[in-house]
Formats: C-alpha cells, structure tokens, sequence
C-alpha cells in the first residue's frame, strides 16, 4: 500500500483524534492535524499534504472559506469534507468548488477509508 499525508483539520480534539487514530490504524497514511483555518494553511505551506479531511465549522474561518483559498492557490491536495452539517446545498456547492467528498460526521471507519483511498487513487 503507498503512504500517503493527511491533514485532518477540525476544532474539535476529540474528533482530531478519533479520525487520527482510524487513519493510522487502519493504513500506513501519515497524519498531521490542525484546528483552525489559518493553522491548516501554514502546515500546507510548508508540506505537501496529499489529503486534507476538512470540517465545515472552524473558529476563524468557514471550512468553505478554506477550501476556496487551497482552490485559488492550486494547492494539489484533494479535500475530503467531513462535517456534521446534513445540508445538501452546501454539498454540492463543496463537490463545485472543487471537494472530492462530502461525508457526514459520525461517519463509518469503511466510508472514510474508502474515500480517501478513492480519492488518492485519483491523485495517481
């Protein structure tokens, strides 16, 4: 299996951590984290990061704000939003700006790996 950097960026440590742990159990991905917006930016700045698992409610800026600013600097990662927000509108809105999913949280183990295996499978 190739190795693979995730950035798992949400607010909330426990759910950092839970998603840290399903991803380094269940695959040999690294894994960084990062609880706001502008944190997620400066470690994509320094490191290429090939999935960011991106939730929607951050402290200092919408987790739609972010996406659009990795999309306007052509950042290569693909972005799996993972959210508790069941709002179809702001999923397809996330699919059209460029989010390879939109998973809503809790969502299984299963799904999460299959999709960022999926979307790594994109990347090539």
């Amino acid at each position: 299996m190739k190795t693979a950097d995730i950035l798992v960026v949400d607010d909330d440590e426990a759910v950092r951590m839970a998603l840290t742990d399903v991803v380094e159990l269940k695959s040999q991905y690294r894994t960084d984290q990062a609880s706001t917006g502008q944190e997620a930016l400066d470690k994509l700045g320094k490191k290429p990061f090939d999935i960011v698992l991106l939730d929607l409610t951050l402290p200092d800026m919408d987790g739609m704000t972010l996406l659009s600013k990795l999309k306007e600097s052509r950042y290569t990662a693909e972005v799996i939003i993972l959210t508790g927000l069941t709002s179809l509108e702001k999923a397809e809105e996330a699919v059209a700006m460029g989010a390879f999913a939109y998973l809503v949280k809790p969502s299984s183990p299963q799904v999460l790996m299959d999709t960022i295996y999926k979307a790594l499978q994109k990347r090539g």
